[in-house]
């Protein structure tokens, strides 16, 4: 496997977990911050910042996020922002400037709190987290990403972008639904343990794959992202692999590469 390798002066972002940030797009006097209202029906309390918390029709999850669309009716691709472990609703707001100017951006909040502060994707352990601790979750995301509640979303163009544990959550996802993603972004992530145990052969045919990680990375091993890349190549996605001598992070290199990116699949009219 020859994989592309992108990289250079690191740019530290050690600080998203921890920082609310609101990112350049909030300026951009072409998109909107959207007030939303809590709950499914009626009036109710409305959050700043685009936050809405909600309830899914089965009534068992509460959801806190963030979402900024252009302005119009669109349709536009929907780009799912998925924080790592500590992180929050605004934690990956930082990684925008990056993506598509005409992407409808929703970041929702993890569901399960972090025993360090913020929020997670799964329950608390001692060990690396498997694909059956992310069903959960992947079920309820599937519930929140609806026409129904996002009027101007293209759900066919279905963007998965996660760091750390987000990136894991991105990996379950995209390979339970393959058919529902048409890119996914791991920044500084894992595959969930078992999940290359249950993967049919050449199920993400053709699929475009931008993985980035740290050679330095004490948190995860950079022999998870390269297990990672690897195992989605053998499926027939479409890989990009960063590496850089940086830990837990993105080098500036690897910020223009996922910039880069996201141009290519819009000159290829995958946007």
């Amino acid at each position: 496997m020859n994989l592309p390798v992108r990289g250079c002066v690191a740019a530290d972002i050690r600080q998203v977990a921890q920082t609310v940030i609101t990112g350049k797009n909030d300026k951009d006097p072409h998109r909107r911050i959207l007030p939303f209202l809590t709950g499914l029906g009626g009036l109710g309390k409305i959050h700043p910042r685009g936050l809405r918390k909600v309830t899914t029709m089965s009534g068992q999850v509460d959801w806190v996020y963030r979402v900024s669309q252009p302005e119009g009716s669109g349709p536009f691709p929907v780009f799912l922002l998925l924080h790592g472990w500590t992180g929050d609703e605004h934690s990956m707001w930082v990684f925008t400037p990056r993506l598509p100017s005409h992407g409808l951006f929703i970041a929702p909040r993890g569901l399960y709190s972090a025993p360090q502060g913020g929020y997670a994707w799964v329950a608390a352990q001692n060990t690396w987290p498997r694909r059956e601790q992310f069903e959960p979750t992947v079920n309820a995301l599937l519930q929140l990403l609806t026409a129904a509640r996002f009027p101007a979303a293209d759900f066919s163009t279905l963007h998965l972008v996660g760091f750390s544990q987000g990136a894991a959550l991105a990996y379950a996802f995209t390979l339970s639904y393959p058919e529902r993603v048409a890119s996914l972004s791991a920044l500084s992530g894992f595959l969930p343990d078992g999940l290359q145990l249950v993967t049919p052969a050449r199920r993400l045919s053709g699929l475009p794959v931008f993985i980035t990680h740290g050679t330095q990375d004490e948190l995860v091993p950079v022999e998870r992202a390269r297990q990672a890349a690897h195992l989605l190549d053998q499926q027939g996605a479409k890989v990009t692999y960063c590496e850089h001598e940086v830990g837990h992070k993105l080098s500036a290199g690897c910020f223009r590469g996922l910039a880069s990116f996201f141009k290519d699949l819009a000159e290829n009219e995958s946007l």
